[in-house]
């Protein structure tokens, strides 16, 4: 807080922010409420920016207010939207469900809103992720799958809309079917048991999940499903 030129300031708020990157949120320091006033008037964007997503990390109110007002912007820079996004799904932001709704309709940001979706357990989000999954693109479908598979309540939701023929039910891959199935929840394993017959895991199953873990971790992807890893962890 004690510097005014602003290459220092960026250098000092990103720095922490590497620091306590995946820590959802963490106490406030005492002299953060000084430090952010200081930088939100700052002439450098970027300062600001940074600032403002390192308060959200810190749990300010005001910065997590204005990160959603970023996101709730249409006109905004696109990449900006989404890097506040990001940064209000990472502490879970309990004021976030009604902007991630909305932006189901935003072909921009909907791939990321429906991961973000997963991390929220709410009846209405299983019936918008439903209403717009026949229009969204493979990688949205993708997202919107493993956030329905995500929790229980919403895995009926999918399956009953599989039973009615509105999803195809080769849609659901066996990494998804099983993630339903370790929910170790009766009315799913029943709905799954309808649709694909009676799932198990038999030991050649399993030995060769095994074989291929060993070889994912030798040789991991280089773009790794971030949709699944987000609903797992909601787990």
């Amino acid at each position: 807080a004690d510097s005014d030129d602003s290459g220092e300031q960026l250098e000092l708020i990103a720095g922490m922010r590497q620091a306590l990157q995946g820590q959802r949120q963490v106490a406030q320091p005492k002299n953060w409420s000084a430090a952010a006033t200081k930088a939100a008037k700052s002439n450098d964007e970027k300062v600001r920016r940074e600032a403002t997503a390192l308060g959200v990390t810190f749990g300010d109110k005001q910065a997590m207010a204005a990160m959603r007002a970023t996101v709730d912007a249409a006109d905004a820079d696109v990449e900006a939207r989404r890097q506040a996004l990001d940064s209000l799904l990472r502490v879970k932001d309990p004021e976030l469900l009604p902007s991630l709704l909305k932006l189901l309709a935003d072909p921009e940001l909907r791939e990321p809103a429906l991961s973000g979706l997963a991390l929220y357990d709410d009846s209405s989000v299983p019936v918008a992720v439903l209403a717009i999954y026949g229009d969204a693109a493979p990688a949205a479908k993708r997202a919107a799958l493993a956030t329905l598979c995500s929790r229980p309540a919403y895995g009926l939701e999918l399956l009953k809309a599989i039973e009615a023929k509105k999803i195809a039910t080769a849609d659901l891959s066996g990494d998804l079917v099983r993630q339903l199935q370790n929910h170790k929840n009766a009315d799913l394993d029943k709905l799954l048991a309808d649709a694909w017959g009676q799932v198990r895991s038999t030991p050649a199953d399993k030995a060769a999940m095994i074989v291929a873990l060993r070889e994912m971790l030798k040789h991991p992807p280089a773009k790794p499903d971030l949709q699944l890893g987000r609903a797992v962890f909601v787990k």
